[in-house]
């Protein structure tokens, strides 16, 4: 499921992608396979307790640009669809959430702007009320839902504009499904 906080005071949002683990091993970045040709970074960090994770990525407020940045960023962790809900940027700081911003370093994701997020470890009590939060935010209708084939429809139609670029990176099944 991905989540995204809108607009922080530099007119960007939080887009948290998030995904269950079976288990809390050492985290890793993983390897995103985009070249340098890709002109905008993309941000990852984790949540983790209690075998959940999120990730928090900063993209842009032009919905085409933020649903193609989600739709390879899902692809990347092999999600079959992602999900959009909006919650206050101040219901999680109130709730004991913060991170901190760092230069941009690491993987690369068209349209989604990357900066490294220290880890936080959130206790069972925070952890639930920041699920709570977001479970609210989709049960008030604040979010939007993306499927497999959204996303794969979000990609063919992104792939026939000849100046897009990492086509390469992108995973084989999806590359497959588009027909490049």
């Amino acid at each position: 499921m991905t989540f995204v906080v809108p607009k922080t005071d530099r007119g960007v949002d939080l887009v948290f992608v998030g995904r269950k683990f079976e288990s809390l091993g050492p985290w890793e970045e993983p390897g995103d396979g985009f070249d340098d040709e890709v002109p905008i970074e993309a941000a990852q960090y984790e949540l983790r307790a209690a075998g959940n994770a999120l990730s928090v990525w900063l993209a842009p407020e032009d919905n085409p640009k933020r649903h193609l940045g989600l739709a390879i960023a899902a692809t990347r962790r092999n999600l079959n669809g992602f999900g959009v809900a909006w919650v206050r940027l101040e219901e999680l700081h109130n709730l004991g959430v913060s991170w901190t911003i760092t230069p941009p370093q690491g993987q690369r994701i068209p349209y989604l702007q990357k900066r490294h997020v220290d880890l936080l470890r959130l206790d069972a009590f925070r952890w639930a009320k920041v699920a709570s939060a977001f479970g609210t935010a989709v049960k008030s209708g604040n979010s939007e839902i993306f499927s497999k084939d959204d996303l794969v429809k979000i990609l063919r139609e992104e792939s026939e504009k000849k100046w897009f670029p990492g086509f390469h990176g992108w995973p084989k099944e999806i590359r497959d499904d588009l027909g490049l």
